[in-house]
């Protein structure tokens, strides 16, 4: 007897997964990007050479098509070059620092080109995040809230509320 589709919900978006793919587990990449277009924040993870990257350049195509601003960061520079972003230390305006006293604080506030790039952004994705020091990401938060009077999740929010998580890509899902 064979069973109906499962779906899993994410915001208004119904996303069917396959009956021989533990819909907790894993996920293909067409499904990931149908997530990613809702606007949800998420947290993309799986596999090397599961399509991650592949899926994030395909988002960043369909925002540039839009005409929707967005940045494309990495915590590492090799990372930033997969996805033709820049660091988002760089990026940010946070450069090297982790721990920074308020007198440092008003100086990189002042950093005009970082603060026009985190106001016009309404997308940031941060590729390999998961390398990115707990200090340096509470800095570049300051630094969002600084800009624009919110943090990070200011810039993306889907209507029901909550974070999005992407379960793993897995290969050969495609």
């Amino acid at each position: 007897m064979s069973q109906a589709p499962r779906t899993v919900r994410y915001g208004g978006l119904s996303v069917p997964i396959p009956a021989s793919v533990c819909y907790h587990c894993l996920m293909t990449q067409e499904q990931a990007f149908s997530i990613l277009k809702t606007g949800a924040s998420v947290f993309l993870t799986g596999e090397a050479g599961s399509g991650k990257t592949h899926v994030v350049n395909r988002y960043a195509a369909y925002l540039r098509e839009r005409g929707i601003p967005y940045a494309m960061t990495a915590s590492t520079g090799i990372a930033a070059t997969h996805i033709r972003g820049m660091t988002v230390h760089s990026w940010s305006g946070v450069g090297v620092h982790t721990d920074i006293d308020e007198e440092g604080f008003r100086k990189l506030a002042k950093n005009g080109p970082a603060i026009g790039r985190i106001r016009s952004a309404r997308v940031l994705v941060i590729d390999e995040i998961s390398m990115l020091d707990a200090r340096a990401f509470s800095l570049i938060e300051r630094m969002y809230r600084h800009a624009r009077g919110g943090g990070i999740d200011s810039l993306r929010r889907t209507p029901g509320g909550p974070r999005r998580r992407l379960f793993p890509v897995a290969a050969g899902l495609a």
